[in-house]
C-alpha cells in the first residue's frame, strides 16, 4: 500500500518537477522526502526516469546468461582437478562426453552454452559459487623495486635458463598463524618445473629452497623472474643470486 501511494504521489510530482525552477525543485524534493520516506538521491533518480515509478531499482548491464550452469561448472571443475578457468575453457569440449557418462545427460542447451562460455565467465561463476575470494600474502617491497629491473613483456626466450618463481601459501580461508608455503620454479623455455615446501616466507628459507632447486636442474639459471614480493626482493636473495662468479640476473614483473 505504501509503495502504491508513493508511486501515485511521484507520478503527479514528476510533471510539476520537470518544468519547475531550481528553487521550486528544492521545495518539491524536501516535501517528497517527508511524504515518501525515501532518500533525496533516490527520489531524484525516480523523477528522472521516464517510466512508471519502479518498486525496485533495476540492475544495469546485460542479463545473466550462464548462472544456470553453476552446478555443472562446479562438477566439471572438480572432475578436471580444479584447473584454472583458461584451461577449463579449452578442455570442456574434450571432457563433456566423459562428464555425461559419469553425471548423466546435460540439460537441453547446456552443451552449446558450455562450449561458448568464456574463460572469464567461468572464473566469475566459480568464484560466485564458492563465495570466497583467493587470499594473497604478497607484500610489495617498494624500496627494492628500484634496484631490480623489469622483465620485458615481449621477450623471446630461445634457450633454457630463464625461470619464473612464485610462492603459494596454504592457509585455507584464514591467514592467521603459520602455514606451509610452496615455492614453484618453472623454466620458460623447457617447462621444467620444480617445487619445494617451506614453512615461512623468510628470505633465508626461500634462498635455501632456491639453492636446492638449482642443484637439481640440468642447466644453469640465467634469469630469475618473480613478482615484487618481499620474499624475493630482498638483499639476502640479491646477494645469493648476483654475488657469484656467473651472476644470475634478478628481474621483476
Amino acid at each position: 500500500m505504501r509503495n502504491e501511494l508513493n508511486a501515485y504521489y511521484i507520478k503527479i510530482l514528476r510533471s510539476r518537477y520537470k518544468t519547475a525552477t531550481k528553487s521550486q525543485k528544492t521545495v518539491f524534493l524536501d516535501e517528497a522526502e517527508k511524504i515518501t520516506g525515501l532518500s533525496r538521491k533516490r527520489i531524484i533518480k525516480i523523477l528522472n526516469i521516464n517510466k512508471r515509478y519502479p518498486l525496485a531499482v533495476q540492475r544495469k548491464g546485460r542479463p545473466c546468461q550462464y548462472d544456470e550452469l553453476i552446478p555443472t561448472l562446479r562438477k566439471l571443475h572438480y572432475f578436471m582437478g580444479k584447473i584454472c578457468p583458461k584451461r577449463m575453457k579449452a578442455a570442456i569440449p574434450i571432457w563433456l562426453a566423459s562428464y555425461q557418462l559419469h553425471f548423466g545427460k546435460l540439460e537441453p542447451g547446456f552443451e552449446k552454452k558450455l562450449k561458448s562460455i568464456s574463460a572469464s565467465s567461468i572464473g566469475r561463476l566459480l568464484k560466485k559459487d564458492q563465495g570466497l575470494r583467493g587470499l594473497s600474502s604478497t607484500i610489495v617491497n617498494k624500496s627494492m623495486k628500484v634496484k631490480i629491473p623489469l622483465k620485458k613483456l615481449d621477450e623471446t626466450v630461445t634457450s633454457p635458463g630463464t625461470v619464473q618463481a612464485d610462492l603459494v601459501v596454504h592457509c585455507g580461508t584464514s591467514m592467521a598463524g603459520e602455514y606451509a608455503n610452496t615455492l614453484t620454479m618453472v623454466d620458460v623455455f623447457s617447462g621444467w618445473t620444480e617445487n619445494r615446501a617451506i614453512w615461512t616466507k623468510a628470505a633465508k628459507g626461500v634462498r635455501e629452497a632456491v639453492r636446492s632447486i638449482e642443484q637439481d636442474l640440468i642447466f644453469p639459471i640465467k634469469n630469475f623472474d618473480t613478482d615484487c614480493g618481499t620474499e624475493f626482493l630482498n638483499y639476502t636473495m640479491m646477494d645469493f643470486l648476483e654475488n657469484r662468479s656467473i651472476p644470475i640476473k634478478m628481474r621483476r614483473s
